[in-house]
């Protein structure tokens, strides 16, 4: 194995601790609080799981701020706002049609909390250590270090299959993996994860409201 090789083995084995401990160690810390905090309950659980994953991301990323993409980064081009919109678009489009839409109705922090959390960790923190390993370019198509911050997503998303319809989840990791693959790429092209961030809550925004 080259050294460029176990450089990324070693990054990789990483973000995979980092994706599990972002399910586990949450739900460890809300189920204390759950316990032992009652006035916390009026949060909803699953409210006050999404802002111990937003505390998760939050002390990973911004110590790292400038790696992890947390500044306005270069001005955005009409490609980055395309980029940005066509999830939005799609999800207007799609979503109402599907046979089964899980998120309709669910808590607020699910496009609210949820998507700064999910986005702090893989857009802003991971791919920001990913990028020192292979610097990107402004190519037009996802790199190296976008690319395995997709797949990481998507991973992320396995567990669904013990409290979503398996078949939707099938679906879910295809598009995570596809829409963050497009709309990364405006964490790309400008250095900056703040545009990923707000089409992330828009389109989860749009699945919430969604009856």
């Amino acid at each position: 194995m080259t050294p460029r090789a176990r450089l990324w083995a070693v990054e990789l084995s990483l973000a995979l601790v980092l994706v599990v401990a972002s399910h586990a160690v949450p739900t460890w810390i809300a189920d204390a609080v759950w316990l032992a905090l009652p006035r916390a309950r009026s949060l909803e659980y699953g409210n006050l799981h999404d802002l111990v994953s937003l505390a998760f991301g939050a002390l990973l990323a911004v110590p790292t701020a400038r790696q992890s993409g947390l500044t306005l980064g270069r001005r955005p081009t009409l490609a980055v706002v395309a980029v940005a919109l066509a999830p939005v678009l799609a999800t207007a489009l799609v979503y109402p049609n599907l046979p089964t839409r899980p998120f309709a109705g669910q808590r607020i922090g699910m496009w609210l909390v949820s998507p700064f959390a999910q986005d702090l960790l893989f857009v802003g923190y991971l791919y920001g250590r990913f990028a020192r390993l292979a610097p990107p370019t402004d190519a037009r198509r996802p790199q190296a270090a976008l690319l395995a911050t997709c797949g990481l997503f998507a991973l992320w998303h396995v567990p669904n299959f013990f409290t979503m319809p398996a078949g939707y989840v099938v679906f879910q990791l295809g598009y995570t993996f596809a829409g963050l693959c497009l709309t990364g790429l405006s964490r790309q092209w400008t250095r900056s994860a703040l545009y990923a961030m707000a089409t992330h809550v828009l389109v989860n925004f749009i699945a919430w409201m969604t009856p």
